[in-house]
């Protein structure tokens, strides 16, 4: 879907609905418990980050759903080798794993990152008008990554936030990927080999730049996505453009990797829905990495 700045405010304000991409997950579930069989089906070969990441604060958890440090040690163990090579990830932290992001918005519907933490608990606030479903989860800066409460009022499956909780680790991991190589100076360093073709982490990252500047961009590989959109253009300051790029491959890499994403267009192959964002991410992820900068 090609969102534009004129959609409404309640329409900007609901890209951060989690509630039909629950739906999404509900209506398709047995493509999801698929995928999860089908991965631990896979070898476990943990991989210097992976092999070497720590879980803080994971007693917080509580009744909370969540991916635990043991499931997820198992998820990004079985990823592609380049994947985990590449990872600078060190801990998951648990501290904020009964706690709410609450986007703030602007008087037109805008998001401009501005989030307000509440107890799990307390949410929605009837004082505050707390919108039900329109929620964040989880962060990372790096080399943690933050996971968040994803509460009942959202979806009442357990499986389902489950399963969600996971495209969200996901998400997470792949942003220990590339948010400190963000500099062009340091992606240039990161050296990768396909076939006889040597390329650098700028290379690769440089095709995803062409591929969403260009006004028939690809359609966002989710409606998460889709709330960077409006920075999706070639007049948005590069650091700007930057961030809002990261979120379009984070979230294809959970599609490739998972092979489904909630989408608007209810298209069960991520695939067949973002075919140039996943030839990327599997150049990426067939590829050896020769140095890492």
């Amino acid at each position: 879907m090609h969102t534009t700045s004129t959609d409404t405010a309640v329409q900007k304000m609901d890209r951060l609905n989690l509630r039909p991409a629950l739906d999404f997950i509900a209506t398709h579930g047995d493509i999801y418990e698929g995928f999860v069989h089908d991965l631990m089906t896979l070898p476990s070969v943990a991989i210097n980050a992976v092999d070497e990441f720590t879980t803080l604060d994971e007693h917080l958890v509580g009744d909370s759903v969540h991916v635990t440090g043991d499931e997820a040690l198992e998820i990004f163990s079985r990823l592609p080798a380049s994947f985990q090579k590449l990872s600078m990830l060190q801990n998951i932290n648990y501290h904020f794993a009964r706690m709410i992001p609450v986007p703030i918005f602007e008087e037109g519907g805008e998001w401009k990152e501005a989030v307000e933490i509440v107890e799990e608990s307390k949410f929605p606030r009837e004082a505050a008008n707390d919108h039900p479903h329109r929620i964040l989860i989880g962060r990372c800066d790096g080399t943690m990554i933050y996971p968040s409460a994803l509460p009942v009022c959202v979806h009442d499956s357990v499986r389902v936030r489950w399963m969600y909780q996971l495209h969200v680790m996901l998400h997470e991991f792949f942003h220990t990927i590339e948010f400190l190589r963000r500099d062009s100076a340091i992606a240039q360093k990161i050296i990768l080999r396909s076939g006889a073709n040597l390329y650098t982490f700028h290379d690769w990252w440089h095709k995803w730049e062409d591929l969403f500047r260009t006004p028939l961009r690809p359609l966002c590989p989710t409606r998460y996505a889709q709330t960077y959109v409006d920075a999706l253009t070639a007049e948005t300051p590069q650091g700007e453009f930057t961030r809002a790029l990261a979120e379009q491959v984070c979230e294809s890499f959970v599609g490739y990797v998972m092979g489904i994403v909630p989408n608007d267009e209810d298209d069960t192959s991520f695939k067949h829905h973002s075919p140039e964002a996943w030839e990327l991410m599997n150049e990426l992820a067939t590829s050896e990495v020769i140095e890492v900068g």
